[in-house]
């Protein structure tokens, strides 16, 4: 049960991360520039953590295609749930007013939801990687909350 426990609280640390940064964005006066410079330190982050930790490891497993094609399904699977949004959005009419929440939901849902998968995945294999990943994906979710936070007030 506590390996469990581990996989849950590892797991929820990037949307705790995600949190603290649209409660930020809700207290702080985050400019233009700022955000842009947050964003690609996250952008950053992310790459390192993908390049240095995940992709060694993916490409040890004994078919390295397996994670190729998953890589692939993934992108796949973006590109069929961005055609639904809009056909969805285009047979209600909904406007861009309207889309927005909807876009803001789905983008932090699937994105919390891979990086959950991710640190599971890392912590039932190594702990010690599963802890990894989690700290480095907390600092990449912290300003990824800022933009959404802003667009949700109608500031951005």
């Amino acid at each position: 049960m506590d390996d469990y426990l581990l996989v849950l609280g590892l797991a929820a640390l990037p949307a705790a991360g995600n949190f603290v940064g649209a409660v930020l964005s809700e207290t702080l006066n985050v400019s233009e520039r700022m955000l842009s410079l947050a964003l690609h330190l996250a952008g950053g982050i992310v790459l390192a953590v993908v390049g240095l930790e995940l992709m060694p490891e993916a490409l040890a497993a004994t078919p390295a295609c397996v994670p190729i094609l998953a890589f692939v399904a993934g992108g796949a699977f973006f590109v069929l749930l961005d055609r639904t949004l809009g056909f969805v959005q285009a047979r209600l009419n909904l406007g861009e007013k309207a889309s927005g929440p909807l876009a803001i939901f789905s983008g932090v849902s699937l994105d919390l939801f891979s990086d959950g998968v991710m640190i599971g995945t890392g912590t039932v294999l190594n702990p010690a990687l599963g802890l990894l990943l989690a700290t480095g994906q907390v600092p990449a979710d912290l300003p990824e909350g800022l933009p959404r936070s802003l667009r949700c007030a109608g500031r951005a």
